[in-house]
């Protein structure tokens, strides 16, 4: 895969985390690089100390983070405002692009509204976590907990980027090339 990076100046970076913090208020990360990974057809993801975190998304919102930055060895999930955590269908159907469906849905994590941006996470055996997806929530949390209780159907949260998609496939290349080799 073909990546071009560009470190941006000072006043960029600081343009771009003003942006993050103003999306995203509890991001936790102060990175001293920041970096704009632009790959194949055009998709710009942006590095921060090495670690593919956002990705342009050419809509709303504009910056959206990346799954594998969610991991818990990177920068977690816990500082966006929500995390709806699925079952093993539904992992198997968000790891293929799906929207997530509320019978999937086992617990919802945080408080947040609809329109804002949450992780979907599978929760497997010993309690390993993994970030599956990113979307934008279609209810607000406490609507969304009264759905899942009732055993309702339906989009509970909208696909923005998930794994395996091709965001995610420039994530890892990024990945393995800060890293030297180590995804």
């Amino acid at each position: 895969m073909k990546i071009k990076f560009k470190t941006l100046s000072r006043r960029e970076a600081e343009r771009l985390l003003d942006e993050i913090r103003r999306l995203y208020p509890s991001f936790p990360l102060e990175p001293d690089i920041v970096e704009r990974a632009v790959v194949e057809a055009g998709r710009t993801l942006y590095v921060l100390d090495g670690e593919p975190c956002f990705w342009e998304s050419g809509t709303s919102p504009k910056l959206v983070p990346v799954v594998l930055c969610l991991e818990p060895a990177s920068a977690g999930y816990q500082w966006l405002p929500g995390a709806v955590f699925v079952d093993k269908g539904a992992a198997v159907a968000l790891a293929r692009g799906a929207n997530l469906m509320v019978p999937g849905i086992v617990e919802v994590q945080g408080e947040f509204s609809e329109g804002d941006v949450v992780v979907a996470v599978y929760r497997g055996e010993g309690g390993t976590e993994a970030p599956m997806m990113v979307g934008v929530a279609r209810m607000a949390s406490r609507e969304l907990r009264e759905a899942v209780e009732s055993r309702s159907r339906g989009v509970a949260v909208k696909k923005l980027h998930h794994v395996g998609d091709k965001v995610w496939e420039a994530a890892r290349a990024i990945r393995v090339r800060r890293r030297g080799g180590r995804s």
